[in-house]
């Protein structure tokens, strides 16, 4: 099963993926237009408004990923921040119970 995490990622590259092939088909119809000669001004125009419609959307996508990726760098740093020098607790202890905690219900092994 995939965790949440890829699933989402996959999301967003499959949603940036959309505007990159509609460029490249557009810019390639385009192309085939003024190798022909027979492209209209107009529809050109059109091509064109398209490619950077969907250009901008593009760029949307990157900054949000940009930002996700940011706000992730900035929790890890903190994460690491906040527990850099606290002693982590075994999680047995002789002495203590389960979590290293004298928790009244020590269990003792004999040697």
């Amino acid at each position: 099963m995939d965790n949440p995490r890829s699933a989402e990622w996959r999301a967003l590259l499959h949603e940036l993926n959309q505007p990159l092939t509609a460029i490249l088909s557009n810019a390639q119809a385009a192309q085939r237009g003024l190798a022909s000669g027979t492209v209209d001004p107009r529809e050109l125009s059109e091509i064109l408004a398209d490619i950077v419609a969907d250009d901008k959307r593009a760029a949307r996508i990157v900054k949000q990923l940009s930002t996700a990726l940011k706000r992730k760098e900035h929790a890890e740093a903190y994460t690491k921040e906040c527990t850099v020098g606290v002693p982590a607790e075994p999680a047995w202890s002789e002495e203590k119970g389960i979590g290293g905690k004298d928790d009244g219900h020590s269990v003792h092994r004999g040697r």
